[in-house]
């Protein structure tokens, strides 16, 4: 029972995450893992995990060459409707 609260408890601290991670990428039209690593606190689920999830609600495109940002597709109105 115990480790079925743990992982309510992380599944809950991931959205609260996303959400957050979401905010930023489409209030300041820039998506990378540097930028997620210096605003919100990551801790059980860390940047990169986060613009992979980003990128499966296709507010961020898919990585492009080299680069460490990715395109923001979806702007701050429409992220928070969502």
């Amino acid at each position: 029972m115990e480790e079925l609260e743990q992982a309510a408890a992380d599944e809950d601290i991931e959205d609260a995450l996303l959400e957050q991670a979401r905010d930023i990428v489409t209030a300041t039209d820039r998506a990378s893992t540097s930028l997620l690593q210096r605003k919100p606190r990551p801790a059980t689920t860390g940047p990169l995990r986060l613009i992979d999830l980003l990128e499966d609600e296709d507010v961020v495109g898919p990585p492009e060459g080299n680069s460490r940002t990715r395109e923001v597709l979806m702007r701050q109105a429409a992220a928070i409707r969502r």
